[in-house]
């Protein structure tokens, strides 16, 4: 049967002032309909089962960004499907009442369940990866406000029964059809549920929803799955794994979930990454193992909406104003890298401002998303949207009314009198004028390459390298989709005994083009900028372009990701940390000292934002008092920055401390720690960051190894206690000693590794602090004289780590050397990629690693056994890339005979 078939729904927010008297007065109804616990805690759910505990891999998918459209079983579809490109995968909802099994999609064909197979089979023809949307929840019966209506039927034990039910028998059919399927879950329910988490709980826990599993009377689900909406996510990966390993399961994203919708957002200061933070942190809570996180970015041509809201659904395709594209990618940029996820950009509309049949009458809406994505420059657009994590595109029409690839109008062709310059004549009846099937042919001419997730591995010995060279710089830098950003607090050259040095490395298989704006630290004024072009996977380093006895800050534009080191010279020696790509209200110090055992701090903070932020630097003592003679209070206008150093009368020097940056409402903050003990020639530099976790990794933890100790400083920057477990791990990932305690509000807390009676001499090891409140900590690296440096732990696992600088020799003899963590519960395989300045490859080694294991790599190696070896001088970069997600973390040193600075992989 040909089924038009249901589009995406009117969102929630979208229901603006209304929403807000609805909820008050249906609070009542729904909190029976979530879990038992009402604690506002932030914690994740701690719920799970052993389902798809390895990645998956992504049978069928290509080495490009891949297209889809919509379609069914139609001899008209399949037959343009056919005719107009080669297309990669086509999509069909599934839809109807569970509860009804005459009306629902099970019976579209007879058998029951036919048309699902007639569909997969026909997609095999087509040699197209078939996609069902399976959106059968709210339609269970339909009807009334769709949030409730989810809610309502999530938590009946007899609809629920028959979901499952009806879910097993599409998993049956996709199992006897063997081949890669695609299975999107529900688009809208997991927003409306995260809505109603944050909305009711406070919380971006999953668990705090209410869902008939276990209580469903559902055989396959009944045990050790609870009754609520983490149980109902890891019901269907349970599902999946017994019946169909073959389908892909997709989690549907909507940014609208967390209570700001990306698509229509006018705010240039509104904080993408908190809400990507948000979206993200309730799909992880669901602790269910999904393939692919489709999204939408709208669901109806921009014309259609403007019938009734007056454009607001129009994005810049200039990306000049806001909503616009680069603001969508930023924000996926996020999402992708806050779950580690691949990203398809689903139900995109179908509308053009090209094609004279575009009249924005029923089925002819405009709209300006597929000339973005496919127009004349489609390659630098999409670049944005690959690096952003993003795989596929599928466009389709979102109901009847917009806009279709097919004569859906059934008016032939059309060619009435243009309007906004659409003057291209239609020569078929698509109602799109047929835009989307002349562009797509053209774009498979030469579709855009995904960045591969490693270099390709070395084939031949390495190629010595020349030594360093200063790079050239370009006449322009980047000038479009200019979506990555890394913030500087503070650059100078020869300013106040300071100097500092950038080293970038290009994270992509395409060349990146990169402008270093600088502003005056002091008036936020434009300054001069670096323009750069930097080879795929390749690396530059310089001295930024300041005249002699200046200091700046500066922001640094891509339209490639990039990761930044940033070193700086001083009198007492030299220190290097990563630039971080995340600002923050709100930032946090893990330690702050006035001559502490001859140590002190200086915080310099940046204001990246367009606006003027009220700042409180705050610092806190060991017990959590706030010490008032320290506060500060003062304004950071755009682009400007400040430097705080903590020598003085108002923090006692026989305390250690930690600060709180705080910013006024959308505030853009970055700030830095530099730490120095001239008596022992200890100079160090970590971020304050803008986030805290109750999990925190510290690889290299020392006492004795190498020559060297290290000191951990932990923070609880909240208003509850918080008890926390350091659980330290040697090489092997053996437990050699766990230290428990807590720590007041607003506490802090440090201990020396080298003073610890029970690690035993030379331990060489890591650290996992685990706490019952999200807290921040730093760790110093002390071997004696100069060779002293400090890191931030980190907050999670990657599956890709970049190290911009790795040495053998060069620059007057550095040498570098890399600590990896496996911090996931699995064993893994790691591949090391040493890549040259220039982005070629100079070799790679595949290692295996344990769980809490340790591995350490000395880049200046002469034994093939333990990895490759570097030609004498060389100075390029490395990537290392895992088999599981949310695996690794690393630091490295690098040192000569007189200078030693850390660095690690920031994990924001």
């Amino acid at each position: 049967m040909l089924y038009q078939g249901l589009g995406r729904k009117t969102k929630f927010v979208t229901f603006g002032s209304l929403i807000f008297v609805l909820y008050l007065s249906l609070n009542l109804l729904i909190l029976p309909l979530v879990a038992a616990n009402t604690n506002n805690s932030y914690a994740q759910s701690t719920t799970s089962v052993a389902l798809s505990a390895s990645p998956r891999t992504l049978p069928g998918f290509k080495n490009y960004l891949m297209l889809g459209v919509a379609g069914d079983n139609s001899s008209e579809s399949e037959s343009w499907v056919k005719n107009t490109a080669p297309w990669d995968l086509r999509y069909q909802y599934l839809v109807g009442n569970v509860n009804d099994p005459g009306s629902n999609w099970t019976a579209w064909d007879s058998p029951k369940g036919q048309f699902a197979t007639n569909f997969l089979n026909d997609s095999d023809k087509l040699n197209t990866i078939p996609v069902f949307t399976y959106y059968c929840l709210l339609n269970s019966p339909s009807g009334g406000d769709e949030r409730l209506a989810d809610l309502s039927h999530l938590n009946n034990s007899s609809t629920m029964y028959n979901y499952y039910s009806n879910f097993k028998l599409l998993l049956d059919k996709v199992q006897a059809y063997g081949k890669t399927t695609i299975i999107h879950i529900e688009p809208d329910l997991w927003g409306y549920m995260e809505d109603t988490a944050i909305n009711g709980f406070h919380s971006d826990d999953a668990s705090k929803v209410g869902a008939a599993v276990s209580s469903s009377g559902y055989g396959d689900v009944v045990n050790g799955l609870p009754d609520n909406f983490v149980g109902f996510a890891q019901a269907l990966i349970k599902l999946r794994d017994k019946y169909a390993p073959n389908a892909l399961l997709a989690y549907h994203n909507s940014s609208w979930g967390s209570l700001t919708d990306v698509d229509l957002n006018t705010d240039p200061n509104a904080d993408l990454a908190a809400v990507a933070r948000h979206n993200a942190n309730f799909y992880l809570s669901l602790n269910a193992n999904f393939d692919l996180i489709f999204d939408d970015m709208t669901d109806r041509d921009a014309a259609y909406y403007a019938q009734s809201d007056g454009g607001k659904h129009w994005w810049d395709i200039t990306n000049q104003r806001l909503p616009n594209f680069g603001q969508y990618a930023r924000y996926l940029a996020y999402l992708h890298q806050f779950t580690q996820k691949p990203l398809v950009e689903w139900q995109i509309p179908l509308g053009n401002t090209v094609m004279r049949s575009m009249n924005n009458t029923k089925s002819h809406w405009q709209d300006n998303k597929i000339q973005y994505f496919l127009g004349a420059n489609y390659a630098q657009n999409l670049a944005a949207y690959a690096n952003a994590g993003v795989v596929a595109l599928l466009f389709g029409s979102g109901n009847a009314q917009t806009t279709d690839f097919l004569d859906g109008a059934r008016d032939g062709i059309t060619n009435p009198n243009p309007i906004n310059g659409n003057n291209t004549v239609s020569t078929v009846s698509d109602d799109d004028g047929g835009y989307l099937r002349q562009q797509a042919a053209n774009y498979y001419k030469a579709p855009y390459s995904l960045q591969l997730t490693v270099p390709p591995t070395a084939t031949t010995a390495p190629v010595a390298t020349t030594a360093p060279v200063t790079p050239t710089p370009v006449s322009s830098g980047c000038r479009a989709n200019c979506s990555n950003r890394y913030l500087l607090p503070l650059v100078a050259n020869q300013a106040g005994d300071t100097t500092t040095y950038l080293t970038l490395q290009n994270m992509s298989n395409t060349a990146a083009n990169v402008t270093v704006q600088y502003y005056g630290n002091a008036n936020g004024n434009s300054g001069p900028q670096d323009n750069w072009q930097i080879a795929a996977n390749g690396q530059i380093a310089f001295l930024p372009n300041l005249a002699n006895g200046q200091q700046a800050n500066g922001i640094i534009s891509s339209d490639q990701p990039l990761n930044v080191l940033l070193s700086e010279s001083v009198p007492t020696g030299g220190s290097a940390f990563n630039v971080l790509s995340q600002a923050g209200a709100t930032l946090y110090a893990p330690l702050a000292a006035n001559n502490y055992l001859g140590f002190t701090t200086a915080l310099t903070i940046f204001n990246a934002g367009d606006a003027t932020s009220n700042v409180s630097l705050q610092f806190y003592d060991q017990n959590g008092n706030v010490v008032n003679a320290a506060t500060q209070n003062f304004q950071l206008t755009a682009h400007t920055s400040q430097i705080f150093n903590q020598a003085g009368a108002a923090l006692n020097s026989n305390l250690l401390y930690w600060a709180k940056i705080s910013g006024s409402n959308g505030s853009q903050l970055v700030a830095q720690v530099l730490e120095t003990n001239p008596n022992i020639q200890f100079t160090a530099t970590f971020n304050a960051l803008p986030q805290l976790a109750n999990t925190l990794y510290a690889p290299a933890i020392f006492k004795g190894a190498y020559g060297f100790n290290t000191g951990l400083a932990v923070a609880n920057p909240n208003g509850s206690q918080a008890d926390l477990t350091v659980k330290y791990y040697n090489t092997d990932g053996n437990l050699v000693f766990s230290q428990t305690g807590s720590l007041p509000a607003y506490g802090t807390w440090s201990v020396y590794q080298g003073g610890l009676d029970n690690l035993p001499a030379n331990f060489n090891g890591s650290a996992t602090i685990s706490s019952t409140q999200p807290l921040v900590a730093m760790v110093n690296e002390n071997g004696g004289g100069s060779k002293a440096g400090s890191y931030t732990a980190l907050n999670k696992g990657q599956q890709k780590i970049g190290l911009p600088v790795m040495a053998a020799g060069a620059y007057g003899g550095y040498f570098t050397g890399t600590t990896l963590l496996n911090v996931s519960t699995s064993p893994i395989s790691l591949t090391f990629h040493y890549i040259n300045t220039n982005g070629s490859n100079a070799g790679s080694k595949t290692f295996s690693l344990n769980p809490n294991a340790s591995f350490q790599l000395f880049q200046g190696n002469t034994d093939p056994t333990l990895g490759p070896i570097l030609p004498t001088g060389f100075f390029g970069t490395a990537q290392i890339t895992s088999n599981r997600p949310d695996s690794l973390v690393a630091t490295t040193n690098a040192v000569n005979d007189s200078l030693f600075y850390t660095y690690t992989e920031p994990s924001l």
